[in-house]
């Protein structure tokens, strides 16, 4: 007689925490951040280029500041916007 084997499948794993970030565009200045959710600074940056569409440089960049809410650590991060299409 054949015992049928139990198959087990693995947890699904949690999806990564977000954190709040408070974003904008370098040349836009401060007054223009917004607050965007994200699970990294890189996230945050695509989510507000996917929202509010800053104008690029010569270069085809944008270069935004990224600030954690909580931390209050700010990264510079410099995109070209032609890798977002």
């Amino acid at each position: 007689m054949a015992v049928a084997q139990r198959q087990y499948y693995p947890e699904p794993e949690p999806p990564p925490p977000t954190r709040r970030y408070s974003v904008f565009a370098c040349d836009e200045g401060r007054q223009r951040a917004h607050d965007i959710d994200g699970v990294s600074y890189e996230d945050a940056a695509i989510g507000f280029l996917e929202a509010w569409h800053p104008a690029a440089d010569a270069e085809g960049e944008v270069e935004l500041m990224v600030t954690d809410c909580e931390t209050g650590r700010a990264q510079c991060l410099r995109i070209e916007v032609g890798q977002l299409s």
